[in-house]
């Protein structure tokens, strides 16, 4: 729980954050995201605590060109021969 309570200030995380962070960990899990969707300055200032057992992990995310308004249309697709 070291770990986590120094995390504290620089991912901004509260007391019910926390409480839920000891629950988790209280059940032996082996993978427990504590925050996601940080931006890179955050990211950076985690990586530079060398916490053991704590690591970033890169999550994929859609683009859309044209904007999201457009990202649920059904699109036709026609096979030409």
């Amino acid at each position: 729980m070291a770990p986590v309570k120094k995390l504290i200030p620089v991912l901004g995380l509260d007391q019910a954050a926390l409480s839920s962070i000891r629950t988790v960990l209280a059940r032996n899990k082996s993978y427990l995201y504590i925050k996601r969707k940080i931006d890179i300055e955050t990211a950076d200032r985690v990586k530079a605590l060398n916490l053991a057992g704590i690591a970033i992990e890169e999550e994929p995310q859609r683009f859309y060109p044209l904007g999201g308004s457009a990202a649920s249309c059904p699109r036709r697709s026609e096979r030409r021969q």
